[in-house]
């Protein structure tokens, strides 16, 4: 697995200190091409709060934005479905956790984040 360590412009746009538990938000800004405050907004028009975790299923935000569920990535390892994310763009939630997948390679803030052996409960595919 590769994966490319990224704070997503949260740093960058200001949110740092006012930011927390935004795996989701990082995971949008970077899986939709979008800018840390344009996937903050976003998230927050569906009900999100600055600083506060998904208390809602993160499938209502993540289906909310359009994305593709593929439940037939599931239940499977990070290790094992990231091997099925070749090309595309994806958000991958497992317990606790939301991070992106681009063309194989997960993007995430922390190295030990994604563990490898950790369950798939959903992956999103970013329609082309």
């Amino acid at each position: 697995m590769i994966l490319h360590y990224t704070d997503a412009g949260r740093a960058a746009s200001g949110f740092a200190a006012v930011e927390r538990l935004d795996c989701s938000v990082r995971a949008v800004a970077i899986a939709l091409r979008l800018s840390y405050a344009q996937a903050h907004g976003k998230l927050k028009a569906l009900g999100r709060r600055t600083g506060c975790k998904l208390y809602k299923s993160p499938a209502v935000f993540l289906d909310g934005l359009g994305l593709v569920q593929r439940p037939d990535l599931s239940c499977r390892t990070v290790a094992t479905a990231v091997r099925y994310m070749t090309e595309g763009r994806f958000i991958v939630r497992v317990p606790q956790h939301v991070f992106a997948v681009i063309d194989g390679i997960i993007f995430d803030t922390r190295e030990d984040a994604p563990l490898p052996g950790r369950r798939v409960r959903m992956v999103y595919e970013v329609p082309k």
